[in-house]
């Protein structure tokens, strides 16, 4: 018997994957209350703009797909994208678990560093800088393709764009007051939240 791809499991498969990136992100969160932060960067925008994420990636999606509010937001939906965006949703689940292990206890769910903090450079990050913003770039993607509704569908990459855009160039300057050199010369290796090729060129400070 075979299972048609149909707008129900597509929000099935998301409820799923959300309860799965609260599992992932939970450990952070309870082992970042005992950790004794050095620098601290989280100011209004920065929180207001985390806020704004958490409710378009997790709660406006779930709301959505428990109730019928913003039904009539939906467009015709196509079982191939909400396919392919199950597999985006799992590559941003891998790319969190990865990033979050290769930290080793050193990750938080805020803008700031803590007692010895040190910069992991190897795993996901020998690559990007960033792996778990990359992972959350993903989500959003995944979560247009698999809701496919113009409203709670977007929600995530229009939100977490905001929280990127502010919080962003500000943790990376922390970054480099705090490791100084050895910093500058990761952010010359390595792309932000892609891989370092030669037709992808950021602008970085000499």
């Amino acid at each position: 018997m075979s299972i048609e791809m149909n707008l129900d499991i597509a929000q099935r498969l998301f409820i799923f994957a959300a309860l799965a990136l609260i599992c992932i992100r939970l450990p952070v969160l309870l082992r970042q209350r005992r950790l004794q932060p050095i620098a601290n960067q989280s100011d209004w925008p920065e929180r207001i703009g985390h806020g704004m994420a958490v409710c378009g990636m997790l709660l406006t999606p779930l709301l959505a797909s428990t109730d019928s509010l913003f039904a009539h937001f939906n467009w015709s939906f196509s079982p191939l994208m909400a396919l392919m965006g199950a597999g985006v949703m799992l590559l941003s689940l891998w790319m969190l678990c990865c990033s979050q292990y290769d930290l080793a206890g050193h990750g938080t769910t805020t803008w700031q560093l803590h007692t010895g903090q040190r910069l992991v450079k190897s795993g996901i990050y020998q690559h990007i800088r960033h792996p778990m913003y990359a992972a959350f770039w993903l989500w959003g993607l995944a979560q247009a393709m698999m809701l496919q509704n113009w409203l709670t569908g977007f929600s995530g990459l229009a939100t977490f764009a905001v929280l990127y855009s502010v919080r962003m160039p500000n943790e990376e300057r922390m970054l480099l007051k705090h490791f100084g050199a050895e910093y500058l010369a990761y952010m010359h290796s390595t792309g932000r939240i892609l891989p370092k090729w030669q037709w992808h060129e950021e602008k970085l400070p000499v």
